[in-house]
């Protein structure tokens, strides 16, 4: 879609294409119908026939769920509300596909689902659903939340806040405020290495590299425009893990990959130190002492891939701090070396659609639409 310089071997490559199927549109917005119908119409040679010429004159077939969050990007609106004309005037036809299948273990709440996506649910409906908050009369309680529970929040900032509660929790159970006591070795931080600020690779101040360590989660750091990037990743074993951009796709793995930490291998060389976590003193090493990370498919139980870490660059939203009482935010530029990881306790609405829980757990409100 991006290619704008598109080149007679793609030209030749497209010449027997006859239809053209998109899946996921609902995801994107209205830069996708315009890419697909400008480039198609190159491809296609088709671009002669001023202002007549649609989609390279071949039938263009669009998937997604209309129902489905808005577009995870900056003033993101769904593509029927864009205004549109390669999505408005050269639709002709439009299924909807009604099957209910991701319910069929529990067929009552996929009932009060389609209701509420149908906009005509019922007082009985909100009563149900309320006998399903945590802690409400009669309602589940803390200890009835099952320790495989998936947690989904509205935004990046409360999926922070809940990975990090898990780890403060697992640290609370397994470690100890003593110096004196070795910690578990089943728990590690991985902290980015080499960090350099600017285009100039300047180093970063002792104090002001702490700062960062400490205050910055992986929603403050980002790589390009779409990738969170932890420069402080906390495991464990078996702790739910989440693959970031899209380096191994043809090995089946890309962007929102699920799986499990399983390991650590280090390098001969490495050196494994202690810092303190809310007073627990946990094992940790830079992302240059690691050799490579194990991790086991989400869904594939059994099957291992291994991940090595990657230099990025990358923009750092951090608060500076100047005298007492005093701050101002900031946006720094920097390099760094880390593994393209993110906790995953919790997970955005946005990354759950389409999965399949066998429980779980929403954490806030949001006045999303179709939240």
């Amino acid at each position: 879609l991006n290619n704008a310089s598109i080149n007679d071997d793609n030209v030749r490559t497209y010449l027997p294409t006859r239809m053209f199927i998109a899946d996921e549109v609902s995801m994107g917005g209205k830069d996708i119908p315009q890419k697909v119908n400008r480039n198609l119409n190159t491809l296609k040679e088709t671009t002669s026939v001023a202002g007549q010429a649609r989609n390279g004159n071949i039938p263009v077939l669009w998937g997604g769920d209309m129902g489905q969050l808005p577009p995870p990007c900056k003033g993101g609106k769904m593509l029927y509300m864009t205004n549109t004309p390669e999505w408005d005037d050269f639709m002709n036809c439009f299924v909807e596909l009604k099957g209910n299948h991701r319910f069929k273990a529990d067929p009552e709440y996929g009932q009060i689902m389609v209701r509420y996506h149908d906009r005509n649910h019922t007082r009985a409906d909100v009563t149900r659903l309320n006998t399903r908050v945590v802690g409400a009369p009669g309602g589940p309680t803390v200890r009835d939340i099952p320790d495989d529970i998936a947690y989904c929040v509205p935004n990046n900032k409360q999926r922070r806040a809940v990975n990090n509660a898990h780890f403060s929790k697992w640290l609370q159970q397994t470690h100890s405020t003593n110096p004196d006591v070795p910690p578990p070795k089943h728990t590690l931080i991985i902290n980015a290495s080499d960090i350099r600020q600017g285009k100039k690779s300047k180093e970063f101040s002792p104090s002001m590299l702490c700062n960062l360590m400490s205050t910055c989660a992986d929603c403050d750091v980002k790589e390009g425009d779409r990738y969170f990037v932890d420069i402080s990743i906390k495991v464990y074993t078996r702790r739910p893990m989440m693959l970031i951009g899209n380096d191994c796709v043809e090995e089946g793995r890309a962007n929102g990959t699920l799986c499990f930490f399983l390991a650590v291998v280090l390098k001969p060389e490495a050196v494994v130190k202690t810092q303190q976590v809310d007073g627990y003193y946990v094992r940790c090493v830079g992302a240059n002492d690691v050799q490579h990370i194990v991790c086991e498919y989400a869904d594939k139980p059994g099957q291992t891939f291994i991940i090595k870490a990657k230099s990025m660059s990358v923009k750092i939203k951090w608060t500076a701090q100047l005298e007492e009482g005093f701050s101002f935010p900031t946006t720094l530029s920097a390099t760094l070396k880390q593994f393209p990881l993110l906790t995953n306790n919790a997970t955005t609405g946005h990354k759950l659609q389409g999965a399949s829980k066998t429980s779980l757990f929403i954490i806030g409100v949001s006045n999303t639409m179709n939240w």
